[in-house]
């Protein structure tokens, strides 16, 4: 099922990180889930941006700074052989920030774009869109924020 986005930038807020590059390591979880965890410095900004716009009601901010993570590869997705990338760095730019409402919850989420990680995805015989819990068409992305179960 297709995901729904409700564009929230606000450009006067973002304008200092929003298409800025920025850097992140890729790391492997012991169950095969891949994520790319930005810098620290970049997501102590992104909490500030966050309080800044003032979070949509109901909203809950994720604390934990290792929550901020940019999810790369599920560990629902197949692959064929180990992902030999695990460790290295790769840039990615913040391009917006939406409102993602699903059945079960709503997110407040950063979109944002990284030719390398998809190319990563590409490689491994994986859709550039990231596909969970049954979302189609959910684009790379970190979650800021999301309303109780």
């Amino acid at each position: 099922k297709k995901v729904a986005f409700q564009p929230i930038l606000n450009p006067r807020i973002y304008r200092d990180i929003i298409s800025s590059q920025q850097i992140g390591r890729l790391k492997q979880q012991d169950n095969g889930f891949i994520y790319l965890m930005p810098h620290l410095d970049i997501i102590l900004e992104l909490k500030y941006l966050v309080h800044a716009a003032r979070l949509p009601r109901g909203m809950i901010l994720k604390e934990d700074p290792l929550c901020s993570h940019i999810s790369v590869i599920y560990e629902t997705e197949k692959l064929s052989h180990p992902v030999l990338e695990v460790g290295k760095d790769f840039m990615f730019e913040l391009k917006d920030m939406a409102l993602v409402r699903t059945e079960s919850r709503d997110y407040l989420i950063l979109i944002l774009e990284s030719q390398g990680l998809l190319d990563l995805r590409k490689k491994y015989g994986l859709e550039e869109e990231l596909v969970y819990k049954g979302l189609h068409q959910l684009p790379l992305h970190i979650t800021l924020a999301h309303t109780a179960f």
